[in-house]
């Protein structure tokens, strides 16, 4: 009997047991409860985007959860979650799961921060025309950010090519970066376009520079269409603050034109420049200005061509003034005798033509018949007179027509002073021309020697006086003197 209600007793208990139930000392039997499973968050503890929406599930079918999100611990009182927590600032989410006829769960807790946004990158120089060669560097305000650009339009991303060096534009081209940094969210795209600048065309002037008339227009043109033109008459260079042009410029005295072209977006020009003489008539020409062939005359400052050079026949040696005219020289001189020593003028005294300035006249247009009304031979043997023949032939020596093959003679001494006064311009012109320069030498004048029948007067380069020599010769140390031709221009 007893071994039976043992084996019913154990049988009850493995039932009891099954039930999850336990019986007490007193007898009492009670159920061993579960409990439900603790809350699961869709998203983990860490930095996230604002907005990030957080789910909330438990594997415990039908249990309710509740959560809180000022840190404190949840309770079947705290609010109940119905549908996604959106982060939209720093917090800490717990939550418990709750089931009638169950252990609450566990505290589930999940904390959340906003995860910030690397600052845009930002480019040294802005969209636009630039320079060639432009250096354009990249940027990015946020410490430990890494920059990634591409060149070809395309988005850029953290395989795109990382920025180390400065970028050099020489054609047209899109750069666009980002930056990156971990833990926070990639910048926006930053984007600018650079197109290499143009350059203005280099302004044209109408007249090229040289000697012009007095009067000249000049206009000033440029190529490239809607630029601005700025010039300077003063030699210094032009800029925007410079005088725009707007009409033809009128050269009436020497004058250095300089001139820029000036457009927006777009490199300015190259300075052009002009350098302009007036040509000189025979009212107005100085000492040292050329006279060609042709009779025209030219500036004793132009730079002479190869052409002009060939036709220069003569420098001014005195401006017109005090009612003379200019009075010019022949640029070819030659050492020859006043006479010869068979000539009748050797020995005869030439009243006419004596004094240390000649007898009568300022100028020398008259002497060779001054010469000849008292040396027959003169006329019929001018060879006998070489150098009055060399001047008075200058013109045909050397082909010269018009008005120009006449008037040419031997000058005075006043004539060779006024020579001597202004000998570094006509030096430096005669240079010019491929002449003969007056430097150190002396020359004959067609003065008789008051105090000697036999001797003429010349005028020493060298030191500045005058003296006279042997009509024959120029003395035994000097040899021949030197004879220039002169001539008015009226």
């Amino acid at each position: 009997m007893k071994s039976i209600l043992k084996k019913v007793a154990g049988v009850a208990l493995a039932a009891v047991l099954a039930l999850g139930m336990f019986s007490c000392s007193n007898g009492i039997v009670y159920p061993v409860m579960e409990t439900v499973a603790s809350p699961a968050f869709s998203v983990e503890s860490g930095a996230v985007n604002s907005g990030t929406e957080v789910t909330i599930t438990c594997a415990t079918e039908g249990a309710k959860i509740y959560y809180t999100t000022d840190g404190t611990e949840p309770t079947a009182s705290s609010t109940e979650y119905a549908d996604a927590i959106s982060v939209t600032a720093a917090v800490t989410l717990k939550a418990i799961a709750v089931k009638s006829g169950m252990n609450d769960s566990a505290v589930a807790s999940a904390s959340y921060t906003i995860k910030g946004t690397v600052a845009t990158p930002a480019f040294s120089v802005d969209s636009g025309a630039v320079n060639s060669g432009t250096e354009v560097t990249i940027t990015c305000a946020t410490e430990g950010a890494k920059i990634y650009y591409t060149t070809d339009g395309t988005e850029p991303t953290a395989s795109s090519t990382e920025y180390a060096d400065a970028i050099s534009v020489t054609a047209a081209v899109t750069l666009k970066a980002i930056a990156v940094k971990s833990g926070m969210n990639d910048s926006a795209v930053a984007s600018a376009s650079y197109t290499i600048k143009g350059t203005v065309a280099t302004p044209a002037f109408s007249v090229a520079s040289g000697a012009v008339n007095s009067g000249t227009e000049v206009t000033i043109t440029c190529a490239t269409e809607g630029a601005k033109i700025y010039y300077t008459t003063d030699g210094t260079e032009p800029t925007a603050s410079s005088t725009e042009y707007t009409a033809a410029i009128s050269v009436t005295a020497a004058v250095t034109l300089k001139a820029i072209a000036v457009k927006s977006g777009m490199n300015d020009s190259a300075v052009a420049s002009a350098s302009y003489l007036i040509i000189p008539t025979k009212a107005t020409c100085v000492p040292g200005d050329f006279v060609l062939k042709d009779g025209t005359m030219l500036p004793k400052d132009i730079i002479l061509t190869d052409t002009q050079k060939s036709n220069v026949v003569a420098v001014i040696v005195r401006a017109a003034a005090d009612g003379k005219p200019a009075l010019g020289v022949g640029i070819v001189h030659n050492k020859v005798a006043w006479c010869t020593s068979d000539a009748e003028g050797f020995k005869i005294d030439i009243t006419a033509l004596q004094g240390k300035k000649t007898s009568g006249y300022m100028d020398g247009s008259d002497g060779w018949e001054k010469l000849k009304a008292v040396c027959s031979d003169a006329a019929s043997n001018p060879e006998n007179y070489p150098a009055w023949n060399y001047s008075l032939t200058y013109a045909t020596t050397n082909n010269l027509t018009g008005d120009l093959a006449e008037g040419w003679y031997l000058p005075t001494m006043a004539e060779l002073y006024t020579i001597y006064q202004n000998k570094n311009a006509v030096d430096a012109s005669l240079s010019k021309a491929g002449g003969s320069t007056f430097g150190t030498n002396s020359y004959w004048s067609c003065c008789q020697y008051s105090n000697s029948n036999i001797g003429a007067i010349f005028w020493n380069f060298s030191e500045g006086y005058m003296v006279g020599d042997a009509k024959n010769n120029g003395g035994v140390s000097w040899n021949y003197h030197s004879v220039c031709s002169v001539r008015a221009f009226n």
